[in-house]
């Protein structure tokens, strides 16, 4: 447990020759099996998560032969150090553990790390839509520095442009809109995307395949006039505790400490 970030994706193609920029979400666990780490590629590079456990221990399997597949509640059970033994639901969908690898099947993954957790929790709530973020299709197309990616970023620029015109109508009214303006364009991009001989792994492909990926989520706004196109408003409004978390983890005096608590 003591690897970083390149020592477990090194891990990760030495020694199960497996490929950490795909869709998967790798774990491993400590040998006290009281904490482990998570690692997933989001696109642009590896967020890894760390959890240490005050009570239990992770029912983790020891070898191949311990290998079985797991529902989405047992996944839970096993990640929060509780027995996995449980009462099984017939209708739950599998997914496979293996020797602190967790492959993906039902979860699927956005640009920002914590949306991974989230697609897993809203997708079983009624009436909550999962969308994807357009600014960060755009982003990585822009990355992909290419006539092509060019391409990418003219067909998220269009939809930009209507947005601005639909921005101050009612949500009724812009699903309309975006119905009649938006969806041609969201369709003949995913299809030029789909069609266009992106291989390998250079930029061009994992941006195609990031976005082959994310198509429901990225065409959830175009059904609801209430869904944002992208997640800016909501990455800005955070912004100020991101930025200032660590300073405000010390105040020079009480008063100070009780203004931070406050902001």
């Amino acid at each position: 447990m003591r690897k970083g970030i390149d020592g477990l994706a090194t891990l990760i193609q030495d020694s199960f020759e497996l490929d950490p920029y795909g869709d998967s979400i790798f774990l491993f666990a400590g040998w006290s099996k009281d904490c482990y780490k998570c690692l997933y590629f989001d696109g642009d590079g590896f967020p890894m998560l760390y959890k240490r456990l005050d009570n239990g221990k992770l029912q983790w399997p020891k070898d191949e032969k311990e290998v079985s597949n797991l529902s989405q509640q047992e996944l839970r059970w096993l990640l929060e150090g509780l027995s996995i033994q449980q009462a099984k639901g017939d209708s739950i969908q599998k997914v496979q553990i293996k020797r602190g690898k967790a492959q993906q099947p039902p979860i699927q993954r956005s640009m920002a790390s914590p949306s991974v957790l989230a697609k897993v929790i809203y997708d079983k709530l009624e009436g909550v839509a999962f969308a994807n973020c357009w600014a960060h299709v755009r982003r990585y197309w822009l990355k992909a520095d290419s006539k092509n990616g060019q391409i990418g970023v003219s067909y998220c620029d269009d939809l930009y442009r209507l947005e601005r015109k639909f921005k101050h109508l009612s949500p009724s009214k812009r699903r309309k809109k975006r119905q009649k303006y938006s969806k041609p364009i969201v369709d003949q991009f995913l299809e030029w995307v789909e069609k266009s001989p992106f291989y390998g792994k250079n930029a061009l492909a994992k941006v195609a395949e990031y976005t082959l990926n994310r198509a429901n989520g990225l065409k959830a706004f175009l059904n609801d006039g209430r869904i944002e196109i992208d997640n800016n408003p909501a990455e800005n409004a955070i912004r100020p505790n991101v930025l200032g978390r660590k300073n405000c983890l010390f105040s020079v005096s009480e008063a100070g400490a009780k203004a931070n608590a406050i902001c």
